[in-house]
């Protein structure tokens, strides 16, 4: 397995192909490029010529970072994919940059074995208002001390 860094046009259809497999959803081959050009860094693992990961990284190149859309092909998982992709994408960011993610379910373990932890105060705001992610939580209580 070789992990490449970079955004290559030309693997864009098996990475289309690779989330979809890999239970990620199905991502519109223009807007996927646009994202992967405009990440930070873009992280690929190959068997020989085939992809079977990908991941990426948002970043201000200063103090924040974000991973996102990992994804390995189902007959990889397990398989110490994942763990080249992250090792890759976060040696991307700069020392002392805080990283975050948000991990698709079952997956929250492989993250914390990385050294991840629960971010309690993290939110977010989908476009749709809707997602599985969303604890549905309309108020909250906000101003609660831990």
């Amino acid at each position: 397995m070789d992990v490449v860094l970079g955004f290559d046009p030309s693997w864009l259809p098996a990475a289309i192909g690779l989330y979809a497999d890999a239970g990620l959803g199905t991502k519109e081959p223009a807007r996927l490029a646009a994202a992967l050009r405009a990440s930070h860094a873009v992280a690929t693992a190959w068997d020989g010529a085939r992809l079977i990961g990908i991941g990426r990284v948002v970043s201000d190149g200063v103090y924040y970072a974000t991973v996102f859309d990992v994804a390995v092909a189902p007959a990889w998982q397990g398989r110490g994919v994942g763990r080249a992709l992250m090792a890759a994408l976060e040696g991307s960011v700069p020392a002392g940059a805080r990283l975050y993610l948000t991990a698709t379910f079952g997956h929250e373990g492989f993250y914390r074995g990385l050294g991840y932890r629960r971010h309690r105060t993290a939110m977010a705001k989908y476009p749709d208002g809707a997602s599985p992610y969303l604890d549905g939580d309309e108020g909250g209580d906000d101003d609660a001390s831990p």
